[in-house]
C-alpha cells in the first residue's frame, strides 16, 4: 500500500512539474506574440506611419580581433536563452551584431511597451523647442485646455516628464504604472478612452514632485501638442523622417484615436536602431542647440535612485555608473544608449527571467 501511495505522489509531482513548465512556456509564447505583431493587427486602432523619404542605410563595422571575440560571445549568449527575440548592437551608426530568434526576422515589427515613453517625451520636448516653449515648470493646463480640470493639468510639465505629477488613484499599481483593468479597457475591450483614465485620478494632487511610476503621466503628454494627430505628425517630423526609417511603423491608439504614449510604438529592429542613432545625433548637436539641450536634460538624472537601482530623467531611465540611458519595456525590452561613445544595444525579449541582459551589456561595454 505504501508503495502504491508513493507512486501516486510521485506521479502527481511529475504532472505538477509538467504543468508548471507548460504554463511558463505558454506565458512566454503569449508575450512573444504580443511583442511581434499582435498589437498591429486589424483588431486594434493603429496609426501607420510611412517610411522616411530619405532612408538611412546601415553598414556593418569592420571588427578588430577583440571585437570579433566579444560579438561571438554576445551571439552565443543570445542563442542560449529561448526568451530572446532579437538583438542589435551599434557602434557609431554601424552594425556590429544583428540576430533574431528562429521564425522572426528583419521584417518583424517589435512592440515596445514602455520604451515608447521615452520617444513621447523627446517628441514633445523637441516640438516645444520649435514652438519656443521653454517654461517647463508651468502647469500643463496652461498649454493644453484638454487637461483642464484634471490632476495632470494642474501638474507642472516637468513633473509629467519625470513621473512625479502627484496624480493619485487608489487602484494604481506603481510598479507597472496602470490602474485596474486600464490596458484591457482601453485596447482589448475598447470600453474606455485615455481621457476616461486621466479623469479617474483625483483632481487634487498628492505629493507632487515625488516619483511614482504611472502610464497616465506619459499619456497626458501628447495633449500638450493638441489633437492626437498633431503629436503623431510631430513624431513623424522629428523622428521617423530624419532618422531615415526604411519600413512602415505603427502607433497604437484607443478607440477615439488618442495615442497610447505610455506603450504603443512598433517598428522593425533596424528601424529601432535608426531611431537610437538619430537620438545620439540630436545629443551631439547636429539638429540644433535647443533640441540638444533638451535631450541632454531628458537623458540625465532628474530624480536620483527612482527605482530598480536607476535614476530617472524625462520618461527615461538613467544608469548610475556611466553615461548610459535606457528605454525599458515590461518583458525585458531594452535600449541601452551611450551618450559619450555612441554605442547602443537594442534587445527584445519575452521574459525578464535571467541575467542575460547583464552578461551581454558587460561584454559589449567591457574591455
Amino acid at each position: 500500500m505504501k508503495k502504491i501511495l508513493n507512486s501516486i505522489v510521485f506521479l502527481l509531482l511529475q504532472i505538477f512539474a509538467y504543468n508548471q513548465v507548460f504554463a511558463q512556456e505558454w506565458v512566454t509564447w503569449a508575450q512573444e506574440k504580443y511583442l511581434t505583431g499582435y498589437f498591429i493587427s486589424d483588431k486594434f486602432n493603429n496609426k501607420t506611419l510611412e517610411s522616411s523619404t530619405a532612408p538611412r542605410e546601415f553598414v556593418r563595422k569592420n571588427l578588430s580581433v577583440r571585437e570579433n571575440e566579444k560579438i561571438k560571445l554576445m551571439s552565443e549568449l543570445f542563442g542560449s536563452t529561448s526568451s530572446n527575440l532579437a538583438i542589435l548592437a551599434i557602434d557609431r551608426g554601424q552594425i556590429v551584431l544583428e540576430r533574431y530568434k528562429s521564425g522572426l526576422g528583419p521584417q518583424t515589427k517589435f512592440f515596445s511597451y514602455s520604451m515608447s515613453k521615452s520617444l513621447t517625451a523627446y517628441t514633445v520636448g523637441i516640438d516645444f523647442c520649435e514652438k519656443g516653449i521653454s517654461d517647463l515648470r508651468q502647469p500643463a493646463q496652461n498649454i493644453s485646455s484638454q487637461l483642464n480640470r484634471t490632476a495632470f493639468g494642474k501638474a507642472g510639465i516637468e513633473d509629467l516628464f519625470t513621473m512625479s505629477s502627484g496624480a493619485h488613484n487608489w487602484s494604481l499599481d506603481s510598479r507597472n504604472g496602470s490602474i485596474n483593468n486600464e490596458w484591457n479597457d482601453l485596447f482589448e475591450f475598447k470600453v474606455k478612452n485615455i481621457p476616461d483614465i486621466l479623469n479617474a485620478f483625483d483632481v487634487n494632487l498628492k505629493n507632487p514632485g515625488v516619483f511614482v511610476y504611472k502610464n497616465s503621466d506619459t499619456n497626458s503628454l501628447p495633449f500638450l501638442l493638441g489633437a492626437p494627430e498633431v503629436f503623431l505628425n510631430a513624431f513623424d517630423k522629428h523622428f521617423v523622417q530624419p532618422a531615415g526609417l526604411t519600413e512602415k511603423s505603427h502607433w497604437l491608439r484607443d478607440r477615439k484615436g488618442h495615442v497610447s504614449a505610455a506603450g504603443g510604438y512598433s517598428a522593425t529592429l533596424k528601424d529601432w536602431g535608426r531611431i537610437v542613432y538619430h537620438t545620439q545625433r540630436i545629443l551631439s548637436g547636429e539638429l540644433g542647440e535647443c533640441s540638444r539641450k533638451f535631450m541632454n536634460t531628458a537623458t540625465s538624472a532628474q530624480i536620483k535612485n527612482a527605482a530598480y537601482g536607476l535614476d530617472y530623467g524625462y520618461q527615461t531611465w538613467i544608469h548610475q555608473r556611466g553615461p548610459v540611458f535606457i528605454w525599458m519595456g515590461v518583458y525585458g525590452q531594452r535600449a541601452f544608449i551611450d551618450k559619450t561613445n555612441q554605442k547602443a544595444i537594442i534587445i527584445f525579449r519575452s521574459s525578464e527571467g535571467d541575467d542575460f541582459i547583464t552578461q551581454v551589456t558587460r561584454t559589449f561595454w567591457g574591455p
